[in-house]
């Protein structure tokens, strides 16, 4: 039986910045909702903890300088080494303000289109 998502993803290829509390290094999203992020790191996060995300939101590649970041914060749902090195993991956010969620759903729907 298959796990139905509460908010569809879309695959992605963005800059992260991700800051765990003891320290902040890059990571790419490699698929976003309004609901989460997945993520590819170069090192493991333990499940469960709470961590703080910067997008690095583009358009057909380009990074939009007026936009800046989306910085969000959510928890580590779980998290896997991949066989080419490295980790990949699925983040909830955790509720967001007004503007970033129109922020966020504003870029899910140039994706759509």
């Amino acid at each position: 039986m298959t796990q139905q998502r509460a908010h569809q993803r879309y695959p992605i290829r963005l800059a992260a910045d991700v800051n765990t509390g003891q320290e902040t290094f890059p990571a790419r999203a490699k698929n976003l909702s309004v609901g989460g992020v997945g993520l590819e790191l170069d090192r493991a996060i333990e499940p469960q903890s709470l961590i703080a995300i910067s997008l690095f939101l583009v358009e057909d590649g380009i990074e939009d300088a007026t936009v800046g970041t989306l910085d969000l914060h959510g928890q580590m749902i779980w998290i896997a080494p991949l066989d080419r090195g490295g980790y990949e993991g699925g983040v909830r956010f955790a509720p967001i303000q007004p503007a970033q969620t129109r922020q966020l759903q504003g870029f899910l729907d140039r994706l759509r289109a």
